[in-house]
Formats: structure tokens, C-alpha cells, sequence
């Protein structure tokens, strides 16, 4: 599969944004939550916008929400596959990113 075993989801929202308190283990979980994610993505589906970028060296995924930057998924990839995934949902960090992104 894309995602190993024993990969983990963190979420760091700086206490600014709503984000999944505490490590997310296994692919099945990790799976479940994702789905998680597109249901609620569903909900009001040309609000956001995906856009693959390299971010320090790793792949991400760069979620725009009408114009503003929401999260960062960061992903550590592994000879079995996607190991870990770091989601950076902080606005005072978001919008130094999004600024250097369009700088």
C-alpha cells in the first residue's frame, strides 16, 4: 500500500487552529482519518485547492482555502512507503510559508 504499517499522522495547529491532538498510529487509522478529512472537504468542495510542492526537502501537499494557505502535509517516504505525515495547520507559520511560496 501507499502507507506503512506503522506510519503516524501528527497535526500541529500552534493552539490557533483546530488541528488532531496527538500522534495518529497505523495505516488503517491513518486511512480512516484521511476519509475523515474529504467528508469534511465535501462539504463545501470549490472552497479548496491542492497544489504538490516540495516543503524542506520532503513532498507536501498545500491546501489553499479560498486564497489562504490551511495546511501543510509534509510526507517522509520510505522504501515501504509513506512512513510519517506532519500536517502544519499554525497561521502565524502558515502565512510565512504562503509568503515565501508566492514571493
Amino acid at each position: 500500500g501507499l502507507l506503512t504499517e506503522a506510519v503516524t499522522f501528527r497535526a500541529d495547529g500552534g493552539g490557533k487552529a483546530t488541528a488532531v491532538r496527538g500522534p495518529v498510529n497505523g495505516g488503517d487509522t491513518v486511512t480512516r482519518l484521511f476519509a475523515g478529512f474529504l467528508r469534511q472537504a465535501a462539504n463545501d468542495p470549490l472552497a479548496f485547492e491542492m497544489e504538490i510542492r516540495e516543503v524542506n526537502a520532503e513532498p507536501a501537499i498545500l491546501i489553499w482555502n479560498r486564497e489562504r494557505l490551511e495546511t501543510v502535509m509534509s510526507f517522509s517516504v520510505g522504501d515501504e512507503g509513506i512512513a510519517e505525515i506532519r500536517a502544519m495547520r499554525n497561521p502565524d507559520k502558515l502565512t510565512r510559508l504562503a509568503g515565501q511560496l508566492r514571493g
